[in-house]
């Protein structure tokens, strides 16, 4: 059975864009539906709602009028707008994308673009540049209809083109389309019956229809999201189901990748690249993302830009051990302290993962990162105000910085009751948390499960179980495994104790950065 990427990867990037494109690409789904418009000017661009607001802003993040249509504007004028800040900080920049800059992607790949049925309403000149830009591309094409004239029409422009039928299905307008389309490769699609889906007034998917269909073509299933929806498509007979990117396609790996280490390019660690690396092979990792620290609250004190900039340079220099997959990444830590800062490195390398963390807060005389801070020191409620103010500066970051995964949610504990043994609960906080949570999983950013309490006086992950449990109730999937090693001995601590708790609190995946792309593995 095969995946389609419904918008792109539209769960973690801003829908039909190229983020969510090529994350749809290295996520290994099968196609990318999409769905064509074209501007006042006649260019044929990727977005849903003829409305911009819903999906764009302008620069600066203000929303736009209710007025403004991608029909009422040129292509350049359409490129002045924001296609990503919507869904986070990190796709700021994002803009409208021509149906060709999706085409060029999968002449590069082995996706196949699938257009909408929305073509359909085009009119007839829109529709001739549609197919000549089909015609012409490499790319592997598919085109959906919703009636038997519309694949007619389709069959005599583009005779080679896979056609995909979403239309009011029947046995007769099924040997109708048989006829039609003869010896080609051709799907027609149902809704599974869920909440989602009330809406639709055609026969939805059913044993007796699935299997009518499956006599003549292909049987795709639509939309879905959750792991026992997929097995229902499964027994009805699927071969290509379309979801919005909570469920991946499988992609095995031999092992596991650490994304949070330290070299000796950070202040607080040791171990060279290569010693790093090594390690993590003889762990039988792998990969791993060397994540070193940019302080960014030291920005004007001390130069936090040239040491990322040098373990930026040093990680891509290693080429042993093979096959080791390596990757490099930066930890940046209060970067909603020094916004300008954070950029600046962030625009210095191409990085594959950024870590979001909040090291120290803003509470005043507490300033320092709380590793250093003695909490024996300090009364309970003291401590309750430190961590209140933890907790909101996390989610200022969250709404305020570019990130793609969110680490060590309750490191303060780690101190607080590990080191200083205060015995501090974190429940008084749920609704911080809850939201903290709510917040990443809009935001297409992960959780990241940090091992480096284990085997220390803390004892436990971070966060630790019923924070990780409520993350998966809310619909959070994307998790990463982070050591936040800070010495080659640490590499990959206690990796198969978390996996073997993520895979009975239902997670079905990990997944790594590449190119700031999350990258699932089966757990």
């Amino acid at each position: 059975m095969k995946f389609q990427a419904h918008r792109g990867v539209s769960s973690e990037y801003p829908e039909n864009t190229l983020p969510a494109f090529e994350a749809a690409v290295m996520q290994g789904y099968a196609y990318i539906e999409t769905d064509p418009r074209f501007t006042k000017d006649g260019q044929c661009v990727l977005l849903h709602d003829s409305a911009l607001r819903r999906t764009c802003c302008t620069e600066s993040g203000a929303q736009l009028p209710e007025g403004l249509t991608i029909e009422t504007i040129s292509y350049e004028e359409a490129l002045r707008y924001d296609a990503g800040l919507h869904k986070a900080c990190k796709f700021k920049g994002t803009r409208i994308p021509l149906l060709t800059a999706l085409l060029k992607l999968a002449e590069r790949s082995d996706v196949t673009v699938k257009i909408d049925n929305r073509f359909e309403k085009c009119s007839d000149a829109q529709q001739k540049v549609l197919f000549e830009l089909v015609r012409r591309t490499k790319a592997k094409v598919a085109l959906t209809c919703s009636a038997v004239d519309s694949v007619k029409r389709v069959r005599k422009a583009l005779p080679d083109c896979e056609i995909h039928y979403d239309g009011p299905v029947s046995e007769s307008v099924i040997e109708e389309l048989a006829a039609i389309l003869r010896d080609s490769a051709w799907y027609v699609w149902l809704a599974l019956d869920t909440p989602r889906t009330a809406w639709v007034k055609v026969p939805k998917a059913s044993p007796a229809l699935c299997a009518a269909v499956k006599q003549y073509a292909k049987l795709g299933i639509w939309i879905l999201t959750e792991e026992k929806e997929l097995q229902a498509a499964r027994a009805l007979g699927a071969d290509l189901i379309e979801t919005d990117g909570r469920l991946k396609p499988e992609q095995h790996l031999p092992g596991f990748v650490d994304c949070h280490t330290h070299s000796e390019f950070s202040h607080d660690a040791k171990g060279s690249m290569q010693g790093i690396c090594r390690a993590a092979a003889q762990k039988r990792l792998v990969g791993l993302a060397v994540t070193d620290h940019c302080d960014t609250e030291f920005a004007g004190q001390q130069d936090v830009k040239s040491p990322i900039e040098a373990a930026a340079k040093a990680i891509r220099e290693v080429r042993e051990p093979e096959p080791l997959l390596k990757l490099c990444g930066v930890e940046m830590g209060e970067a909603m302290w020094q916004p300008g800062a954070a950029r600046e490195v962030l625009s210095a390398a191409s990085y594959d993962e950024v870590l979001g963390s909040v090291h120290a807060v803003r509470m005043a005389g507490y300033t320092l990162p709380y590793s250093a801070i003695d909490f024996s020191r300090l009364s309970e409620k003291e401590i309750e105000a430190f961590l209140a103010i933890y907790f909101a500066d996390m989610e200022e970051m969250i709404e305020t910085c570019d990130f793609d995964v969110l680490t060590h949610l309750t490191c303060p504990l780690r101190y607080i009751n590990g080191k200083y043994q205060r015995g501090m609960a974190v429940n008084r906080y749920e609704a911080e948390i809850e939201r903290i949570l709510r917040r990443i999983i809009q935001k297409g950013i992960a959780l990241e499960v940090n091992t480096s309490g284990i085997g220390s006086l803390y004892g436990d992950y971070m966060p630790h179980e019923s924070i990780i449990r409520r993350y998966r109730e809310l619909g959070g999937y994307l998790i990463t495994l982070g050591s936040d090693a800070h010495t080659p001995e640490r590499v990959g601590n206690g990796f198969e104790a978390a996996a073997a708790l993520l895979k009975r609190l239902g997670f079905k995946n990990l997944y790594y950065y590449q190119r700031r792309i999350a990258v699932p593995y089966q757990i």
